[in-house]
């Protein structure tokens, strides 16, 4: 059986038993009967990925895929690979598409498997087709100086006070766009198209929908457990569009109360900052929830969608 396939089985298999010790997170094998192997090695490659990470913090953010793949070459312009969830059988055409973005070492398929099971299959919505692109291998120095993994930018340590990697944003920004003007190459129109993602992905979101003003015509963009650096320019130059009279997306941002990875504070003070530009911003937190993703959040999420997109 290869790393991701056996990652991808406790991967999902965890998030529908909700068997994740509350203590240090750490992953309760007995329960699902995987050799404790697993945990040790697991245990190992989130120790070389961040020190201060559990096991937990691997699994959500994709860490054993991404960290099983860190040979291959680096990141291009080649267009993003896709993983399509079409509409619904039975529920019309084809009329809108929702864009979900992975996080740091994560893929498409990944966390199209992880949506599909934290709701049980119910985040579709009648003629609204979900595409979930996988990030190139890029740089990723969290990983030390040669480390590698699907990421949408680099991050030099994980906290608002570090640089943020613009010339990295715009190159992936563009791959996304991309993905946004096939759907429109489609005859959907743009405010018909929303874009989001949990946590990189979300922040890549943000920064994609709210930079470029070919992209304010957007329905939406929405952000889960995300934050952007204190220097990111993002929200100046949004403000100065919207002083000029343009109108950017409303934002749905959401935030674990107890997520140890990505603090709840950066997320809130991200929002806050989005709103002072003038930024339409619904934000929401939610109690318990670790750097994760969990039915009530996205269920309140896909309400959000269809009213977007009615």
């Amino acid at each position: 059986v290869s790393v991701r396939s056996l990652s991808t089985v406790v991967h999902l298999r965890c998030r529908k038993s909700s068997i994740w010790s509350p203590r240090e997170g750490w992953l309760m094998l007995r329960v699902v009967g995987i050799c404790p192997i697993l945990l040790r090695t697991a245990t190992a490659f989130s120790s070389f990925a961040n020190p201060s990470s559990s096991p937990r913090a691997l699994f959500t953010s994709g860490g054993i895929r991404g960290m099983a793949m860190q040979a291959a070459s680096p990141a291009d312009l080649r267009p993003l690979e896709l993983h399509v969830t079409p509409p619904p059988a039975g529920g019309g055409e084809h009329r809108a598409t929702v864009i979900f973005l992975h996080g740091s070492g994560d893929s498409g398929d990944g966390v199209q498997q992880w949506v599909e099971a934290a709701t049980d299959g119910a985040f579709s919505l009648p003629g609204v087709k979900m595409v979930f692109p996988t990030a190139h291998m890029r740089k990723y120095s969290l990983l030390g100086p040669h480390g590698l993994q699907r990421v949408w930018f680099d991050r030099l340590d994980l906290a608002p006070a570090a640089p943020e990697d613009t010339e990295g944003i715009v190159k992936m920004a563009q791959l996304v766009k991309d993905v946004v003007q096939a759907e429109v190459d489609l005859g959907i129109p743009l405010s018909k198209v929303i874009i989001g993602g949990f946590s990189m992905g979300g922040g890549m979101s943000l920064h994609t929908a709210l930079r470029d003003p070919d992209m304010h015509g957007l329905g939406g963009v929405f952000a889960l457990s995300t934050f952007f650096a204190e220097n990111s320019p993002t929200p100046e130059r949004v403000a100065a569009s919207i002083k000029e009279g343009k109108t950017v997306p409303p934002v749905w941002y959401a935030h674990g109360k107890a997520d140890p990875m990505v603090k709840l504070a950066w997320g809130a003070s991200t929002a806050k900052r989005l709103e002072v530009a003038g930024v339409p911003v619904t934000y929401t937190e939610f109690p318990g929830l670790q750097h994760d993703l969990r039915d009530d959040e996205l269920m309140l999420l896909k309400t959000w969608i269809a009213t977007r997109l009615s």
